[in-house]
C-alpha cells in the first residue's frame, strides 16, 4: 500500500490547522497567551503548510505561482493585521478618545490593510475554483465563506459607527455573531481541505497502482511536473 504522498501530508496538517483555530476560541488559555494571537498565529501557519508543505510544486495550487504567491501574503497580511493594532494604539488600545495624527494614519494603514486582505483572500478563492479535483459544486465554497466573512465585517463596522465607536448591546451582538461566522468558516475551510486531500490521495494511489509508476507516492502533479 502506497504511503499518502508528502505533499498531502502537510495539507492534512494544515485542513486540521484551520479547525483548531476554531476549536480553540471556546478554550481559555494560561494568562501568558493571547487568544487572539494564537488563532492568527494557527491560520497563518496552515496557509503557509498548504503553500509551502512539501514544497511549492507540491502545494494546494499545484505550483502555480499566482495562488502559491497571494496564499503566501495572505498569511503576512493575516499577521500584520494582528499586530499591527498593538504597536499603532498600545496593548489596550490607549485612550479611544485621544486621536493624534499618528493614530488617524494608524487608522487609515489598517483600513488599507483590511482592503488588500480582502481583494488577496478574494485571488486566492479564485485560484482554488480553477482547480481540478474538486467537485464543481465546491469549487466556490471558498468564495462563499469569504463572502459571509466580508458581509460580516460590513455589519460590524456598520454598527460601530453607528453607535459613534461605542460598545453598545448591538455591537456587542455584532461582533459575537462575527465571531460566530468566524469559526464556522475556519472549521468549514479546514472540513473542505481534508476532504479534498484525502480525495486526492485516493486518485494519486489508484493512479500508481494503474500505472506502475515507480514514483509511487507522489501526487499526479509532482509525476508530470506541471506548474502552469
Amino acid at each position: 500500500m502506497s504511503e499518502t504522498p508528502v505533499g498531502l501530508r502537510f495539507h492534512y496538517w494544515g485542513g486540521s490547522l484551520l479547525i483548531l483555530s476554531a476549536l480553540l476560541a471556546g478554550s481559555p488559555l494560561p494568562a501568558p497567551f493571547d487568544l487572539p494571537l494564537a488563532r492568527t498565529l494557527l491560520i497563518a501557519a496552515a496557509l503557509l503548510l498548504l503553500a509551502l508543505g512539501g514544497g511549492v510544486s507540491r502545494n494546494i495550487f499545484r505550483g502555480r505561482p499566482l495562488g502559491t504567491t497571494a496564499l503566501l501574503l495572505l498569511a503576512g497580511l493575516i499577521l500584520a493585521r494582528a499586530v499591527l493594532p498593538s504597536l499603532i494604539f498600545g496593548p489596550a488600545g490607549g485612550d479611544p478618545g485621544l486621536l493624534t495624527p499618528l493614530r488617524e494614519s494608524g487608522v487609515l494603514l489598517l483600513q488599507a490593510l483590511d482592503f488588500i486582505t480582502l481583494i488577496t483572500a478574494l485571488i486566492v478563492a479564485v485560484q482554488v475554483a480553477r482547480l481540478p479535483g474538486l467537485p464543481p459544486r465546491w469549487r466556490w465554497a471558498p468564495t462563499w465563506a469569504l463572502g459571509a466573512l466580508a458581509l460580516v465585517g460590513l455589519i460590524t463596522q456598520t454598527v460601530f459607527l453607528a453607535g459613534s465607536g461605542a460598545l453598545t448591546l448591538a455591537a456587542q451582538n455584532a461582533l459575537l455573531w462575527g465571531g460566530l461566522v468566524n469559526n464556522v468558516v475556519a472549521v468549514f475551510l479546514g472540513v473542505l481541505v481534508l476532504l479534498w486531500t484525502h480525495s486526492d490521495a485516493i486518485t494519486s494511489r489508484e493512479g500508481d497502482h494503474r500505472a506502475g509508476d515507480p514514483r509511487a507516492g507522489q501526487p499526479p502533479y509532482a509525476a508530470t511536473g506541471d506548474g502552469a
